[in-house]
């Protein structure tokens, strides 16, 4: 890299990070300006997608006004509903005494199928979303109708309902559904789900003591109505009402009814909350958790407590397993331990136990090594043949991505959107790139995955933005002659050293797919920009242009962090 483009990068990645912090000390403070008059118009700043996960999660209480994509002029009633409640000066309930007028507002634009991720409803754009402690409750009311809105983001808040938010007081907790569910969980460092039947409910002391321990213990709290529901996460209607303790997006069920003895259950919460173990599942949840994780190791313990030999043995590997758990999640490996045996046996082929596995996508692996040794058990789990499915574009969760491009020095990336895998497109592209790119990537030494995380995407590396983003020398969607970027999903990128570079051809020919990353990983030096910078989003410098040996044009994402600088 010559000394002017690691000059001109640096100086990106200062302004950049700059930007970012001003960006959030400004969210902050317009949050909180309306506290300061109660004559002041309330400030709703505009914040990108990609970052209101850290948002949210730095934030307890935070209102956002879903609206859709395009600006002013796109969508009427999302400007009339942006610009009531921009207007609007009153203070719900007076000056500061409610908490209601100190919870900062923003407006995301997004599509449906994103605002659905975050607890709005698809098909009701704009809406309004009180977050507590990350848990959505979307506002019942009129989105039109400021003064309605305020108060009752202020009833809320005071009411104390949510995990996190003071617990006890008379608000109603938010009930989620089970996609809303498996979203925040991912989100949430931690979080506690009440379970109940669509015509039932918690006691009201169990529910108060859930409250109570989440605001403890900082635990996000959220309410589950339905049966359907319930069974996505493996827990039958003869279980309900029943709590589950999710970390990490794993869920672990209470073993007993969470109104029964609130006291127990409270003790069971902190147990979860404060021990460093290896999280126990049922089979019905370990069945649910092999295709939803990526990447799951699991320890079939069996009926360890029948022999006093066994027993040992099984206490033995799972102190090992504790010890090796943080190391595996920082690959992105989740580990679960599980006693029943029969899913294992009758799904899996597990016939001894205890034993370990792991899946990939879904596709089960048995270990046959030796129980004796912690960091054999390791060294097998993040072995690249272990972990990798010959012949296939495995998906990877962020965890991994992120040490693929810092780790590999090339690395072949497919960027879609969860909906998109089962678009005809996409899915056609994911079959070519498996039947013929793949396997000569893999004889050149070069992984080749697949990402459905659009928000990790945009925030790391520039990339998802849905089209929407800048185009050589202006904004939108690219006219004849220009092309916007980043280019619209599907996107397929080469991580050489950690700087992406985009195809821009046709993702159909697998011929022409594999000599662009021949001709990518071939590159002696990094390439040069030859337009002006610009149009950068956080994580990504903008777009530049280059013309390749094989006629075809190249986009570039300068990465401005410091894995891509330092190569």
């Amino acid at each position: 890299m010559s000394l002017v483009t690691h000059s001109l990068t640096m100086h990106f990645l200062i302004v950049m990070s700059s930007f970012r912090v001003s960006l959030l000390l400004l969210l902050f403070l317009s949050g909180s300006s309306s506290s300061s008059s109660s004559s002041s118009k309330l400030i709703v700043p505009e914040l990108d997608s990609s970052l209101l996960p850290e948002f949210l999660s730095d934030h307890e209480h935070a209102v956002v006004l879903f609206v859709r994509p395009g600006g002013r002029g796109a969508d009427p009633r999302s400007d009339r509903a942006l610009s009531r409640l921009q207007q609007d000066t009153a203070t719900p309930g007076g000056r500061g005494d409610d908490g209601g007028d100190r919870v900062p507002f923003v407006r995301v634009p997004a599509d449906p199928a994103l605002a659905a991720e975050f607890g709005a409803p698809p098909e009701g754009i704009p809406s309004a979303v009180l977050f507590r402690s990350g848990v959505p409750d979307v506002f019942p009311g009129d989105v039109l109708d400021p003064l309605e809105l305020r108060a009752w983001v202020a009833r809320e808040v005071r009411g104390g309902g949510g995990g996190g938010g003071g617990g006890g007081g008379d608000a109603e907790e938010a009930t989620v559904d089970a996609a809303v569910l498996r979203a925040v969980a991912k989100r949430a460092p931690a979080l506690l789900a009440a379970f109940v039947d669509d015509d039932s409910d918690l006691p009201v002391a169990a529910l108060d003591e859930m409250r109570s321990v989440c605001d403890h213990l900082d635990v996000s709290l959220a309410v589950v109505a339905g049966r359907s529901e319930a069974a996505v996460f493996g827990i039958s209607a003869d279980r309900l009402p029943a709590a589950a303790y999710f970390e990490r997006g794993v869920p672990s069920v209470y073993a007993g009814d969470p109104g029964d003895d609130p006291g127990a259950l409270a003790e069971w919460v902190e147990d979860q909350r404060t021990s460093d173990t290896v999280e126990v599942v049922t089979e019905e949840i370990l069945a649910y958790l092999s295709q939803s994780e990526e990447y799951l190791a699991v320890f079939f313990s069996g009926p360890c407590d029948e022999r006093a030999r066994t027993d040992q043995e099984c206490r033995r590997v799972l102190a090992d397993l504790e010890k090796i758990d943080d190391e595996l999640d920082s690959y992105g490996v989740t580990l679960v331990t599980t006693g029943e045996v029969k899913y294992a046996g009758a799904h899996l082929g597990v016939r001894t136990f205890p034993s370990l596995g792991v899946f990939r996508n879904g596709r089960f692996l048995a270990y046959n090594g030796s129980l004796r040794d912690g960091r054999d058990m390791l060294t097998w789990m993040l072995d690249r043949d272990t972990l990798e499915l010959k012949g296939h574009v495995e998906k990877v969760g962020n965890t991994m991505l992120g040490r693929l491009v810092r780790d590999e020095p090339h690395v072949v990336v497919l960027f879609c959107r969860e909906e998109e895998e089962e678009d005809r497109e996409t899915s056609e592209a994911v079959d070519r790139l498996s039947h013929v790119v793949v396997h000569r990537a893999e004889k050149a030494g070069i992984p080749m995955v697949r990402s459905t995380d659009d928000a990790f995407a945009a925030d790391e590396f520039g990339l998802m933005r849905g089209g929407g983003g800048g185009a050589e020398g202006g904004g939108g969607r690219a006219g004849a002659g220009r092309r916007a970027w980043p280019p619209p999903p599907p996107l397929l990128v080469t991580f050489a050293h950690g700087v992406p570079v985009a195809f821009d051809g046709n993702m159909l020919d697998a011929q022409e797919v594999f000599a662009w990353i021949s001709e990518v990983v071939d590159r002696s030096e990094m390439p040069m920009v030859e337009t002006t910078v610009g149009g950068a989003g956080r994580g990504g410098g903008g777009a530049g242009r280059r013309q390749d040996r094989t006629g075809k044009k190249t986009f570039l994402l300068l990465q401005l962090l410091p894995v891509a600088i330092s190569n």
